[in-house]
C-alpha cells in the first residue's frame, strides 16, 4: 500500500469514528430478537417465559451497544459489520433455543460468559498484534518467546485432559465454566492452531524451544506440513471414536499450511496420511462411529425395516427440512420435538430448517459467510509473513469447517457428529470459540500495515521457495487459497441444504412420512385442549393443580392414547399423538405442510378434540365386557360400538387391545358366515338346496362336524330360505359345502370388498386399509385417527403350515383372522344393505364452543350386493328369533344378530371355545352396531350365543336410548 493511499485510508477512519454519536446497526440485532421472540410467543404462547424473554432482549441489545461502541474506539471499519453479523446469529441462537426448550436465563449467562471470553481474546490479540509489529530486538523476542511457551503449555495440557476425560458415546465429558460447558478438545484445536502457526512463521530470530534451526531438507518439510497432522487429527479421532472433531481440526490445519506454502501439495499429502490413518484407527477400534455410518447410510431405519420400526433421528432432521421447505412452518409451528433431545444440539439446524425454511437456513448461512469474510480481512491486518495471521486464518478455515458439518451431517452429506452450530446450539463450548475467534482476530484490528512500514518483518528461512516475481516485481498474494477452501465449504453446505429443502423433500415426505403421522409433541405442550366424547364428557385434559402439570385421562373411557412430556422428548400416542397439531393449535388437518398463513403466521393455541364416543354407550361396554368376564372366570375379550350410518366408532371397552391390535390372531368362526354369504352371485341366491348333515368329509381325511355334533338343516330346503336357515342354525356343514361351491378365490374377493388382506394383494395390508378407506400404517396396520388397526386377513396356510381348506375358510376357522372392529363394520354394511363407510373415531375440532374443523361425511362405498345384504340380514333376524342368538335380543327393538364359536388351540384333541356376536338394532332402520369377542382361558368352552350374546344385549339397550330410538329399554 503507498504512503498516499494509506494517508486516505487514515483519514476516512478518522472521518468514521468522529461521526454522529448514534451507533450505526445498534438497533437492528435487538429489533430482530425483538420480532422472534414475539412471533415465538405469537404462535406458541406457552414457549416463551416472559420475564426472562425481556431479560434476554435487553441485556443482547445492551451488549451490542458496548461492543459497537468499543469497534467505533478501535476505528476499523471492519469491526461493525462483524459485530452486527455475530449479534444478529446470537439473536436466532437465542430463539432457537426458547423454541427448543433451553431455559432462557441459562443460555443468556453463557453467551454473556462467552462474550467475555472473546473480550480476554481481544485483548490477547491486541497485545500479539502490537508484538508483532514491534522493531527486532530482545523485547520483541521474549513476548513472542512467552506467547509460544503458554501456547505449547496450553496445547499440552488440553491434549492431556481430552485423552483423559471420558467419552459417552462419542460425547466428551468436559468441564464448566459458569453456566459454559468446555470440551477439551476445543481448548487443544484453538491452541494447536496457533502452535503450528508459530512454527511455521514466527520470526527467525525467535529461539524456539529446541533450538532455532530447523533442515530445509523435503523429507522434515513433509514430516511438519503433513505427517504431524495427519497424526495428530487421528489421535482426537481415535480418542472419541468419531471423524468430526478430527476432520474440522485437520481442515484448520490444512488451511493453515496452504497459507504458509502457498502448495496445495503439502494439503494432498496430508489428507493422503490422514485418510490412511484414520481407516486404520478405525479398523482397530470403531466405537459409536459404526452406528454413525450405519445412519449415515439408512438414516431413517438404520436396517431396521418392518413393521414397527421406528424413525431415527437423522431421519427425523432430514423430514423437518422437508416439511420447511421454502418458507417454512413458523417460529414454533414446527414438529421438531420428533427429532429427540439432540434437536438442541447437533441437529438445532434441523429446527431452523423447519420452522424458517430454505430462506432462513439460506440466509443464515449467508450470515456465516459474512462473519468469516470479516475475519479474513482482519487477519491481513496482521503482516503477510506474520504467524499470527497464519494463526487466525487456520482459525478461520476450521469455524467454516465447523460451521459447514452440522448443515452437511444433518442434510445426510456427512455422517452424524457431536459438532454443533456455533451461536445457534445449546452447548457452550462452540459459542466460546466462535466468540473467542472474532476476539482475537478482533484484535488486530486497525490500519492496514504499508508496504513501506517502518520495521521490516523477519520470516523463517524453512518455508518453501515463493513463486516467481510478478512482472511489477511483488510477488502474487496468496490470501485467496485458504479463504477459497473455506467458500468451497459453505457451497456445498448451501447445495446440501437446497437438495434436502427443495429438491428431495416431496419425495421424503411421501415415503417416510405420508399422512403427517409424525406429530409436534413438545415440552411446553401441557397446554392444549381437551379430548371430548359427542356428549361433551372428558376424557383426556390438563390438570394444572399440582406442583406440575399433568395429563389425565379417564380411566374407564375408550382409547385416546397417552401423552408422557419430559425434559428432553416427549412420547405420545393414539389421538393424542395423531392430532398434536390440532390440540395444542387448532389447525385443521392436512396444514401440516403449509407454510405460514397471513403477516404472522396462524397463532397456536390449544382446541378441543371432540370424538364420536358416546359416555353412555361406552359405560355400558365397560360393564358388559366387566360382567361378562365375571361369568367366565379367566376369559378376556373386546366390545365395540359403532353408527352404521356415519361410521363413528361409538365406544371400545378391552383387553389388552384386544378390539383393534390384539397381538396374535383371532379365529372369527361363524360371524365370518356373513362375508361367506356376501361372496355368493345374487343370480344363484335361490339356486341352493341343502340336505340334512351332520359331518362332511375334509380332502385331508378329517371330517368337519356342526356344533354339538347335530344335524342340519332339520330338513331339505332350497333357495333363500334355506341360506336364512343355514345362518339361524350357524350350519357348519351346510355352509362349508355352499364354501366348496363358491372357491376360495370368491370368498377371498367378497372379504376384501370388506376390508380383509388377501393372499396375492401387494402388498395386503395397504389394499385392505384402502377398502376401508383408511391410510395404512406399515403393511400391517391401518390408521384409524392415530389407533392402530390391525389388518384382519386371509391366509393361503394355517399357523401349522397347512393349506387352507375352503371349507374351513367358509366357516372363518384356521386361516382366518379379524379384529372386533373389523367384524363390526362387516355387520354395519349388512346393516346398511351393502354399503360400508369408513369408520372414524373424531368428529370435529372446536374451540369456545366456535367449530374449527368438521369431519367431512363418509361416503359410502358398496362391498355387499344388496341383494345379499338383505339375507344375511333375514338370517340375523331369524338367529335372534329362534336361533343361536336369542340372547340378544332387547325388547324395545328387533334385533339382528350372528354367533360364532370358533374351535381354537395348537392340540387339534383339546381345543377351546372362543365366543363372538355381532349384532344391530332395529333390524330395519338400524342405528347401532355391535361386536363382542370373548377369548377362552385355557381349557375353556364358551359359546357365541350363551357367552357373547348377552353382553351385546346390554350395549343395545344402552346405545338405542343414547341414540334417540328408544325412551327405555
Amino acid at each position: 500500500m503507498t504512503a498516499t493511499a494509506t494517508g486516505l485510508s487514515g483519514r476516512a477512519d478518522r472521518q468514521w469514528s468522529a461521526g454522529s454519536p448514534m451507533l450505526p446497526g445498534a438497533a437492528g440485532p435487538g429489533v430482530l430478537l425483538s420480532g422472534l421472540v414475539f412471533a415465538l410467543w405469537w404462535h406458541r404462547p406457552a414457549m416463551v417465559d416472559p420475564v426472562p424473554a425481556v431479560v434476554t432482549v435487553g441485556v443482547h441489545t445492551a451488549t451490542t451497544v458496548f461492543l459497537l461502541r468499543g469497534a467505533r474506539r478501535v476505528g476499523d471499519p471492519a469491526l461493525v459489520p462483524l459485530v452486527i453479523t455475530i449479534q444478529v446469529l446470537a439473536a436466532i441462537g437465542f430463539v432457537l433455543r426458547m423454541r427448543v426448550g433451553v431455559e432462557t436465563l441459562g443460555s443468556l449467562a453463557a453467551y454473556l460468559t462467552a462474550v467475555g471470553a472473546g473480550a480476554a481474546l481481544f485483548s490477547l490479540g491486541r497485545s500479539l498484534a502490537a508484538a508483532d509489529r514491534l522493531p527486532e530486538g530482545p523485547a520483541r523476542n521474549r513476548r513472542i518467546q512467552r506467547t509460544n511457551v503458554v501456547l505449547l503449555a496450553l496445547t499440552v495440557g488440553s491434549c492431556a485432559l481430552a485423552l483423559a476425560s471420558p467419552v459417552d458415546r462419542g460425547a466428551q465429558i468436559g468441564l464448566s465454566l459458569g453456566p459454559l460447558h468446555i470440551q477439551p478438545t476445543e481448548v487443544f484445536r484453538f491452541c494447536l492452531l496457533g502452535w503450528i502457526a508459530f512454527r511455521l512463521r514466527a520470526p527467525s530470530d525467535v529461539p524456539r524451544l529446541w533450538g532455532a534451526h530447523r533442515s530445509s531438507r523435503a523429507v522434515w518439510m513433509l514430516a511438519e506440513y503433513a505427517l504431524v497432522p495427519a497424526v495428530l487429527a487421528t489421535l482426537i479421532f481415535v480418542k472419541l471414536s468419531d471423524l468430526g472433531p478430527a476432520v474440522v481440526l485437520f481442515i484448520g490445519i490444512v488451511g493453515v499450511v496452504v497459507h504458509v506454502t502457498s502448495r496445495w501439495r503439502y494439503a494432498a499429502m496430508a489428507t493422503v496420511g490422514f485418510l490412511l490413518l484414520a481407516v486404520l484407527a478405525m479398523i482397530v477400534h470403531l466405537g459409536v462411529l459404526g452406528e454413525r455410518l450405519a445412519l449415515w447410510k439408512d438414516p431413517f431405519y438404520r436396517g431396521g425395516h418392518g413393521a414397527g420400526a421406528t424413525l431415527h433421528q437423522p431421519g427425523m432432521a432430514l423430514l423437518a427440512y422437508a416439511r420447511g421447505g421454502v418458507l417454512g412452518a413458523g417460529p414454533g409451528l414446527g414438529r421438531v420435538d420428533s427429532i429427540g433431545l439432540e434437536r438442541r444440539n447437533d441437529f438445532i439446524l434441523a429446527v431452523l430448517g423447519e420452522e424458517f425454511g430454505l430462506i432462513g437456513t439460506l440466509l443464515t448461512g449467508a450470515l456465516y459467510v459474512l462473519l468469516l469474510v470479516q475475519l479474513f480481512r482482519l487477519a491481513r491486518r496482521a503482516g503477510e509473513e506474520s504467524w499470527l495471521r497464519a494463526w487466525l486464518v487456520g482459525l478461520s478455515v476450521m469455524l467454516a469447517a465447523n460451521i459447514a458439518w452440522p448443515a452437511l451431517a444433518t442434510t445426510r452429506v456427512l455422517p452424524i457428529s457431536g459438532i454443533t452450530t456455533p451461536l445457534l446450539s445449546a452447548g457452550g463450548t462452540s459459542m466460546l470459540v466462535v466468540l473467542g475467534i472474532v476476539g482475537l482476530a478482533a484484535g488486530c484490528a486497525g490500519p492496514r500495515p504499508a508496504a513501506t512500514a517502518s520495521f521490516p518483518v523477519h520470516t523463517a528461512p524453512v518455508v518453501p521457495a515463493a513463486p516467481a516475481a510478478s512482472p511489477a516485481g511483488r510477488r502474487p498474494s496468496r490470501s485467496w487459497r485458504a479463504p477459497a477452501l473455506a467458500g468451497l465449504l459453505a457451497a456445498v453446505a448451501a447445495l446440501s441444504l437446497l437438495h434436502a429443502q427443495l429438491l428431495a423433500a416431496g419425495p421424503r415426505l411421501d415415503r417416510y412420512d405420508p399422512g403427517g403421522g409424525i406429530v409436534r409433541t413438545e415440552r411446553a405442550t401441557f397446554d392444549r385442549g381437551r379430548i371430548l366424547t359427542a356428549d361433551g364428557q372428558v376424557l383426556a385434559a390438563t390438570d394444572w393443580s399440582g406442583q406440575l402439570p399433568a395429563r389425565r385421562r379417564s380411566s374407564a373411557g375408550p382409547p385416546v392414547g397417552e401423552f408422557r412430556p419430559s425434559s428432553g422428548s416427549t412420547s405420545a400416542s393414539g389421538l393424542e399423538y395423531a392430532w398434536s397439531m390440532q390440540l395444542e393449535c387448532g389447525s385443521p388437518p392436512g396444514e401440516d405442510r403449509s407454510g405460514p398463513h397471513g403477516a404472522l403466521g396462524r397463532r397456536c393455541r390449544p382446541a378441543d378434540l371432540r370424538t364420536s364416543y358416546d359416555t353412555r354407550i361406552q359405560e355400558a361396554a365397560v360393564r358388559a365386557l366387566r360382567e361378562a368376564r365375571d361369568a367366565a372366570p379367566g376369559a378376556r375379550g373386546a366390545v365395540v360400538a359403532l353408527d352404521p350410518r356415519t361410521g363413528g366408532v361409538l365406544a371400545i371397552a378391552d383387553d389388552d387391545d384386544l378390539a383393534t391390535s390384539p397381538g396374535t390372531p383371532i379365529q372369527p368362526g361363524s360371524v365370518f358366515k356373513m362375508v361367506t354369504t356376501a361372496a355368493i352371485d345374487p343370480a344363484r341366491l335361490g339356486g341352493y338346496h341343502l340336505v340334512p348333515h351332520s359331518d362332511v368329509p375334509l380332502p385331508d381325511g378329517r371330517s368337519l362336524r356342526n356344533f354339538g355334533h347335530g344335524t342340519c338343516p332339520a330338513t331339505t330346503l332350497a333357495g333363500i330360505p334355506a341360506l336364512v336357515d343355514a345362518l339361524r342354525e350357524s350350519c357348519n356343514t351346510a355352509f362349508a359345502l355352499v364354501g366348496k361351491d363358491l372357491g376360495a378365490e370368491r370368498i377371498a374377493h367378497a372379504a376384501a370388498a370388506l376390508g380383509f388382506g388377501t393372499p396375492g394383494s401387494a402388498p395386503a395390508g395397504r389394499s385392505a386399509c384402502a377398502a376401508l378407506g383408511l391410510a395404512p400404517r406399515g403393511d400391517d396396520f391401518c390408521d384409524l385417527d392415530g389407533l392402530p388397526l390391525a389388518v384382519s386377513s386371509i391366509g393361503s396356510r394355517t399357523a401349522d403350515g397347512r393349506p387352507c381348506l375352503v371349507e374351513q375358510l367358509a366357516l372363518g376357522q384356521a386361516c382366518v383372522s379379524a379384529t372386533p372392529l373389523q367384524m363390526a363394520l362387516v355387520g354395519a354394511a349388512v346393516a346398511e344393505g351393502g354399503e360400508l363407510r369408513p369408520p372414524h373415531t373424531v368428529a370435529q375440532v372446536e374451540r369456545d364452543g366456535a367449530v374449527l374443523w368438521r369431519a367431512p361425511a363418509a361416503r359410502p362405498r358398496p362391498a355387499i350386493p344388496a341383494e345379499n345384504a338383505a339375507v344375511i340380514r333375514d338370517g340375523m333376524v331369524a338367529a335372534v328369533q329362534a336361533g343361536t342368538a336369542t340372547r340378544a335380543a332387547v325388547p324395545c327393538a328387533q334385533v339382528a344378530a350372528k354367533t360364532g364359536t370358533p374351535e381354537v388351540g395348537a392340540d387339534p384333541a383339546n381345543l377351546d371355545n372362543d365366543a363372538w356376536t355381532v349384532a344391530f338394532a332395529p333390524a330395519r332402520d338400524p342405528v347401532v352396531v355391535v361386536a363382542v369377542y370373548l377369548k377362552a382361558p385355557p381349557g375353556g368352552d364358551l359359546t357365541g350365543g350363551g357367552n357373547a350374546a348377552p353382553p351385546a344385549a346390554t350395549v343395545l339397550r344402552t346405545a338405542l336410548v343414547a341414540l334417540g330410538t328408544a325412551d327405555h329399554c
